[in-house]
């Protein structure tokens, strides 16, 4: 057997252009094609050429695909976030995606051929949340064109040209929340990927895959910050002397608000193998444009280093939907506040209570008929229904936004209620049509009961889950600021639980120069 002690990285044979040659033993590798380092090899495939090729070598069952995409895409199209979809809903999307040389041939540690010169890939994706705090996806990648070099020479099988790649399922559990007081939200994850694809595709590997993570995210004013830690757990495969088998996957995202419908973000992605081979690293710039519940997004980049897989550069583009969210059964009877009028029309068996009126003057044989008024509402609480409203909830006055009903929160927490989305989408809905209005401070109000300090910092809360949720529905974050007053302004004294119910609130103020409603850094009044 011929000697092969030539060091790494250095050509053993003649030229390459002529093709293998007898006058040495070279190491031949499989590797993707870095357009920054020429480091030494990585996956080695120790391939012996004679003079004639020798029998070729099946490609093993493995998958060379190390981008999967975010199918919420909350923070990042690329990296998980802490945040879910709002409870019902449903987005689903298609992308194309183009990869360059994402597994190359090297001989001593120069380009021989690329077994995948180039490679796109249709993935189909589409997550739901089933509520708050779960959420499931599912993503399909379909191969319609896969290139590579004729490697026959080299003894090595070429790659399918199409089918259908492994396809992953995952569900997420939404576990810390910014709403309940955390300092960022978080969520775990748990996906896993059937060997079901086509192995000669390079698109499927050996067994099952699985694949936990931990992410967290942070919304800064128009701005969101996403991180991600978590392994992939798989089978190790063979290839050549080298083993291509499990790793550490982590990165990080940063996404900003160009007004209500354009958004640009720029992720890093990294992974070390737990198989030795070198560390994988990547950086993607994307962008995303939304109209109503449709949008469009692009994402492209180049890989860095040079491990199987990470291509030389890739681009993507594609098209998702995004459903409104569920909104709250309708329950129990509504109790109404209702006028005189409406009370005269209630059925006869109506009757009204009984009312103790003061004995009448002399003469005794007058009758007097009086009207008699409704009883008093009972006090009402936030465990209880809002009344019934008719036509539009949200009226553009002078200074604010005018609601007509409340933004319903969970006793002592952040954590919008479902019977709240309605209103808040109609308040979406009126600042998207009205560019006009000026930036819009979300002031949240408490009661009197609880410390000055708590109620603040809860009020305060409340207002950014509202800034949250609106942002979720579309609209510029830059437009929106938070406040939180806690019990310092009532609307009404706090003697009775109505009363309390009804300083218990969240306003939308225009935040003119020269108002008192201006906010400039916009956080906790301390």
């Amino acid at each position: 057997m011929p000697s092969c002690g030539a060091p790494r990285g250095m050509l053993v044979s003649g030229d390459m252009s002529s093709g293998p040659r007898s006058l040495a033993a070279p190491k031949i590798n499989l590797l993707r094609d870095s357009i920054v380092s020429r480091k030494p090899l990585i996956v080695t495939a120790v391939l012996f050429l004679g003079g004639a090729a020798r029998a070729q070598q099946a490609l093993p069952p493995l998958s060379i695909e190390r981008l999967q995409l975010d199918a919420s895409a909350v923070g990042s199209l690329a990296l998980g976030s802490g945040e879910l979809l709002l409870p019902g809903q449903l987005r689903a999307s298609a992308a194309f995606h183009f990869e360059k040389n994402p597994l190359m041939l090297l001989r001593d540690g120069q380009p021989y051929g690329s077994v995948v010169r180039e490679r796109v890939t249709v993935h189909a994706a589409v997550a739901y949340a089933l509520s708050e705090r779960f959420e499931v996806s599912f993503q399909l990648p379909l191969v319609p064109s896969q290139r590579g070099d004729d490697l026959g020479v080299a003894g090595l099988a070429s790659a399918a040209t199409s089918g259908a790649a492994q396809p992953w399922a995952a569900l997420r559990a939404g576990l810390w929340r910014v709403e309940d007081g955390w300092p960022v939200d978080v969520a775990a994850e748990l996906g896993l990927a059937l060997p079901l694809g086509g192995r000669a595709l390079l698109g499927t590997h050996a067994g099952l895959t699985f694949a936990p993570r931990l992410m967290a995210s942070r919304r800064v004013g128009p701005m969101i910050f996403s991180a991600e830690v978590g392994t992939l757990l798989r089978r190790a495969v063979d290839l050549g002397s080298d083993r291509v088998g499990s790793q550490l996957d982590g990165g990080a995202a940063a996404a900003l608000h160009i007004g209500e419908r354009l958004r640009l973000e720029l992720t890093a992605r990294a992974s070390a193998p737990f198989t030795g081979i070198p560390s994988a690293l990547e950086a993607l710039g994307g962008a995303r444009f939304r109209i109503g519940g449709v949008e469009l997004f692009a994402l492209a980049g180049p890989g860095i280093e040079r491990t199987p897989g990470t291509p030389a550069y890739r681009v993507l583009a594609g098209l998702a939907l995004v459903t409104s969210p569920r909104r709250a059964p309708a329950g129990r009877p509504i109790p109404v506040r209702m006028s005189s009028a409406a009370l005269e029309s209630l059925p006869a068996v109506v009757v009204a209570p009984p009312v103790e009126l003061a004995p009448a003057p002399a003469p005794p044989a007058l009758v007097v008929e009086a009207y008699l008024p409704p009883p008093p509402l009972p006090d009402i609480d936030d465990e209880e229904e809002e009344e019934v409203v008719s036509g539009p909830r949200v009226a553009i006055q002078k200074e604010r936004l005018e609601l007509k009903g409340r933004v319903f929160f969970e006793t002592n927490r952040a954590r919008i209620r479902k019977r709240s989305y309605g209103l808040l989408d109609e308040v979406a809905s009126v600042i998207r049509t009205h560019p006009e209005l000026p930036p819009i401070s979300i002031e949240g109000h408490t009661d009197d009961r609880g410390t000055l300090k708590t109620n603040r910092r809860l009020s305060l809360e409340r207002a950014r889950a509202v800034r949250r949720y609106l942002i979720k529905r579309g609209l510029d974050g830059g437009r929106l600021q938070t406040r939180g007053f806690g019990r310092d302004k009532p609307i009404h004294p706090n003697a009775s639980k109505r009363t309390r119910a009804q300083n218990r609130r969240v306003e939308f103020r225009f935040t003119v120069a020269g108002s008192e409603h201006t906010t400039e850094a916009v956080e906790v009044m301390k």
